[in-house]
């Protein structure tokens, strides 16, 4: 049986012990909603030692990062590598084209395929891609940096609230230092 607990910080549930996201694209907090929605009551999650709390907030950042970081290539493909190869043969067709060298389908049939579903030609199709799959690099490193930093933050912090505000208030959109404390909201006042 699939047990719900709820975050003390009210920011998302442990899902038969495993931190899901107050986002309804992910499915196991869909499976904590259909819970919700058909009577069910979760637990809340019991307070643990300080080192248990760490622990557990930095799974929440692990759990956001992911989220955002899978947003970030939603565009440019299936992930992973094949977008990563969909890029190569990007920036492979641009270097053909920049050199007068007729590039064949065969060459690039990741792009090829792209460009059949599009109609767009090859050269801004090529262009499109490299510039979507660089935009995509570049948030994921902020998404890191960011997810990294929140991790180093959350292992200093002294207490359950400076955790819960940690994870909180992360700064996905710039990369930031572990000892920049601007980066996160004010927790109890200070």
């Amino acid at each position: 049986m699939t047990t719900f607990q709820l975050v003390r910080s009210g920011s998302g549930v442990l899902v038969d012990g495993a931190y899901a996201p107050p986002d309804p694209k992910n499915r196991h907090y869909r499976a904590y909603l259909t819970f919700i929605g058909g009577g069910g009551t979760p637990e809340t999650a019991p307070g643990g030692t300080l080192a248990e709390e760490r622990t557990a907030g930095k799974a929440r950042v692990d759990a956001l990062a992911r989220t955002r970081s899978a947003a970030a290539i939603a565009g440019v493909g299936a992930g992973g590598a094949e977008t990563e190869a969909l890029a190569a043969e990007a920036r492979h067709a641009q270097a053909q084209i920049a050199a007068g060298v007729d590039v064949l389908e065969a060459d690039v049939p990741l792009l090829s395929a792209r460009i059949g579903a599009s109609g767009e030609t090859l050269d801004a199709a090529s262009a499109e891609i490299v510039a979507e799959y660089d935009a995509a690099v570049a948030a994921w490193q902020q998404i890191e940096a960011a997810r990294v930093n929140a991790r180093t933050a959350v292992d200093a912090a002294g207490t359950s609230a400076e955790i819960d505000g940690i994870v909180d208030t992360i700064n996905w959109t710039q990369a930031i230092t572990p000892a920049d404390p601007a980066n996160f909201a004010p927790v109890g006042g200070k």
